[in-house]
């Protein structure tokens, strides 16, 4: 029974290259390798970018629609305090025995909230900001921009050269 080395067969195939075609080879596929995931990872982070400040977006809608169901519930069980807001903000109508620039009756903030500012509240703070962009290197505007293709082509040729130039003995 005979046995074949087939491991043996490849050690035999690298040891027919020299140094440089494995170096042509080598950085040929991590040319391709870049011009493949540097595009992919942008778009990536961009879309993380855009996800967050949805996120954002949608969480100060849900407070904004929470505020919105509040005001909904105090008009119908038609809460006194709320009453007063309105009459004072909307028909300019003070309760009587109060004052213009005094707190109302057993309300010390009656006339300090107006309703607008109650159901929309302060600005809600800014949506996360995403990591700082630095300035793209040469190579990524080369393996992003137009000259990409030239790029990958390139890259083919330098593991087509490495895998066709052999040691000469």
């Amino acid at each position: 029974m005979t046995f074949r080395p087939t491991l043996f067969a490849t050690a035999k195939w690298t040891e027919d290259r020299d140094l440089g075609s494995w170096a042509l080879l080598l950085a040929g596929a991590g040319l391709l390798a870049l011009a493949v995931l540097l595009p992919a990872r942008q778009a990536m982070l961009q879309r993380q970018a855009v996800r967050d400040r949805l996120e954002w977006t949608a969480a100060a809608l849900e407070i904004r629609r929470a505020n919105y169901e509040a005001f909904l519930r105090a008009a119908r069980r038609a809460e006194p305090l709320l009453v007063q807001r309105l009459a004072w903000q909307h028909l300019h109508v003070k309760p009587v025995g109060a004052r213009l620039l005094t707190p109302g009756p057993g309300d010390s903030t009656w006339a300090t909230v107006g309703v607008d500012q109650w159901v929309r509240p302060a600005a809600l703070p800014p949506p996360p900001a995403g990591p700082a962009a630095a300035a793209p290197s040469r190579l990524q505007r080369l393996l992003t921009g137009d000259s990409r293709m030239w790029v990958v082509g390139f890259g083919g040729w330098m593991i087509l050269c490495g895998l066709l130039l052999n040691r000469s003995d």
